[in-house]
């Protein structure tokens, strides 16, 4: 007893001379769509350690028959952006957040990324000490033998003294614990069906105080757009289908949503890294009524530092006339993000090759967005696009991909020629 009692002294002591480092952790589960080879699973680690690397980030993958465990601990903010990827990535599914929370102290400090495997590596294994403690987590993923081998010792180090260092850290340094609570926010499943049925309600206060619970808890531009308000627009989209709303009621219901935005907008205002010298012309399709995802599309790229104009088109003609008066490396062009517009694709292809004729710059780049594109991704070839993009937050990385791409073979083009 006394050993131990100087193993929680020495413990405590050494907590408290660390120095604070706002720092969050994020673990999940989730299911490979299909089984990767061992050469994709090794990439798949060179890729993540690299992108950790540049984020500051650590951490541990464990993978084990298709199925996946990632612990991944840094700085906050970083680890928003990249699990903001993570969660996009077409490779897995079935994706269930563990913990997601602040952090005192590092679990894998120097390990930018490292894979545990092995006949005692499984991901329940990892998920079982984990959910004891985060040290435990780190004996079973180094030191490969079953839970039920390990020692008292072992026990007493992986789980007493880092519950002891939790009520002490509570107590120590409770500013830092809020702050980085506030960091990583993700919506809850129906917030956006629920926010939806506010927003065609008669009690349209309800929807208010529901954005602002969602301020008050933390929540992040990013988190706001991508979980809870273009969710919202298809939502909307499906009491109408349902016949839950008339159009009326729609179109107020969409009209409320872009109030919200606004108010959003406003309460969490940009920070811009960076000016890439880049131009967009977002554009409805001409005579497209529902333009709140324009509008989400607007704000998107104004936080990137693009140099943004937004215009609503009357006509074919109209848009001409825009895309000539000056140069624009991209234009996009969106229908209803609510319902669908199948019947509409003729005409926005006939719109495309009007721009593309009429544009000042001869490689303009055309992107499409809307609910049909979201639904159905390769219709945006039938309509002359260069690409589509399911969400907001998607739109700008494509662009500037598909600028850079464009510009690297103009470059190679006139070094040929030359």
């Amino acid at each position: 007893m006394l050993q131990q009692d100087s193993q929680i002294a020495r413990y405590v002591h050494d907590f408290h001379a660390m120095p604070a480092e706002d720092i969050s952790v994020l673990a999940y589960r989730s299911r490979a769509v299909s089984r990767p080879t061992d050469a994709e699973v090794q990439k798949l680690l060179r890729d993540s350690q690299t992108r950790n690397k540049a984020e500051g980030l650590t951490g541990v993958l464990v993978y084990e028959r298709g199925a996946y465990f990632q612990w991944l601990e840094g700085p906050t903010e970083a680890l928003g952006r990249v699990w903001s990827s993570i969660a996009r990535d077409p490779r897995h599914h079935q994706i269930t957040v563990l913990r997601d929370e602040p952090l005192i102290h590092r679990v894998f400090e120097g390990w930018d990324l490292r894979i545990a495997s092995g006949v005692h590596v499984s991901v329940e294994a990892a998920i079982t000490a984990m959910d004891s403690s985060s040290e435990l987590l780190r004996r079973v993923v180094t030191e490969p033998r079953p839970i039920g081998d390990l020692s008292w010792e072992d026990l007493f180090a992986t789980i007493v003294i880092p519950r002891l260092r939790q009520v002490h850290g509570r107590e120590a340094r409770p500013a830092v614990l809020k702050k980085s609570t506030h960091a990583i926010w993700h919506a809850d499943p129906d917030s956006a069906a629920k926010l939806a049925r506010q927003l065609i309600g008669s009690r349209y206060q309800a929807a208010t105080r529901h954005v602002d619970s969602m301020l008050d808890q933390g929540a992040n531009f990013n988190a706001l757009y991508h979980e809870v308000f273009e969710p919202a627009l298809r939502h909307l989209g499906n009491l109408w289908d349902e016949n839950r709303c008339d159009e009326f009621g729609l179109n107020l219901g969409l009209a409320r949503l872009q109030v919200q935005l606004r108010r959003v907008n406003a309460a969490l205002p940009a920070r811009h890294v960076c000016k890439p010298g880049y131009s967009v012309l977002l554009s409805s399709q001409p005579n497209e009524p529902h333009r709140v995802g324009l509008i989400m599309s607007s704000e998107a790229f104004d936080r990137h530092g693009w140099d943004v104009i937004c215009k609503f088109p009357i006509d074919d003609r109209t848009l001409g006339e825009l895309v000539h008066s000056q140069w624009f490396d991209v234009l996009k062009l969106s229908q209803s993000e609510s319902v669908r517009r199948d019947s509409r694709l003729a005409s926005l292809r006939a719109t495309i090759d009007v721009a593309r004729t009429a544009s000042r710059n001869p490689s303009l780049i055309v992107m499409v967005d809307g609910r049909t594109f979201a639904e159905r991704p390769q219709t945006y070839r039938a309509v002359h696009a260069n690409a589509m993009s399911a969400s907001v937050l998607e739109a700008v990385p494509i662009a500037e991909r598909l600028i850079e791409n464009s510009r690297s073979i103009t470059s190679t083009c006139q070094v040929s020629v030359s």
